[in-house]
């Protein structure tokens, strides 16, 4: 078995839970690298989309490298995370009003905005998702639910000063215009999915919806990146070593 330096991924794993699906095209290579485009569908207080986040800043308990948080991957990958996911419309039968029921509570809503708000503030990769990681991990589930916000908003200002970003700023903007007009995007974008998520988080690699291997996205990464004489992160390499050891079929086109 031979993995390829894919400038468009389109990879089917049978028998690894991966689904096919036309693939994106790649992020525009720089300095001879072939770069990989994680888009993540997620919400904020989903305890697998939180887990997911951690995937992606640190090692985890398998010994995992973080593909972003230690730095091996910070040039190969671009990641947008859209925070929407599961939620449901709701229409008011005697004044036809739609309002929005995030799956998580109101707070879920809420941070979802904080999520998208970074993103479009603080658009450099290395600046705003430091700063999300850091928020999802100390989210308390308890507090959100009891729609006690204070707690959980002292974890976004410690982050936020922590990476230098202004907790004031992602407020206004959350509980504003350009909240509402990130959130109807990530909605829309969210429903407009082909083929539809299933269930979050839902990550695409290049285009290719992962399903239930999301955890192991550092493999498609893998195998979509590269570039004449840019090598690979090291950790690609134990990768492809974990490959050989276990049982998958792969398709390339």
């Amino acid at each position: 078995m031979r993995l390829l330096h894919l400038g468009t991924l389109l990879i089917v794993l049978i028998g690894c839970c991966w689904a096919p699906a036309l693939a994106a095209e790649p992020p525009a290579a720089t300095d001879g690298k072939v770069k990989a485009r994680i888009d993540f569908y997620g919400e904020s207080l989903c305890p697998d989309c939180r887990n997911f986040t951690a995937t992606l800043d640190r090692r985890g308990e398998a010994g995992r490298s973080g593909l972003l948080g230690e730095g091996q991957f910070n040039d190969w990958v671009d990641l947008r995370y859209v925070a929407w996911g599961n939620v449901k419309n709701i229409t008011d039968n005697t004044t036809g009003e739609v309002t929005y029921k995030c799956q998580h509570g109101p707070e879920e809503c809420f941070f979802n905005n904080i999520i998208n708000c970074a993103q479009a503030l603080y658009p450099v990769q290395s600046k705003w998702f430091p700063f999300v990681a850091c928020m999802e991990a100390g989210l308390n589930r308890t507090a959100a639910d009891a729609g006690e916000r204070e707690q959980n908003w002292e974890t976004t200002e410690i982050c936020a000063e922590a990476h230098e970003l202004s907790a004031a700023d992602l407020q206004a903007c959350a509980e504003g215009p350009q909240g509402a007009e990130l959130q109807q995007k990530a909605a829309e974008e969210t429903w407009n999915l082909v083929p539809p998520h299933t269930f979050v988080p839902w990550v695409l690699v290049n285009g290719v919806p992962l399903g239930f291997a999301a955890q192991d996205v550092d493999r498609p990464v893998c195998a979509a990146i590269g570039g004449p004489g840019a090598g690979k992160p090291p950790l690609c390499a134990t990768i492809n070593e974990r490959l050989l050891n276990e049982t998958c079929t792969w398709w390339y086109a």
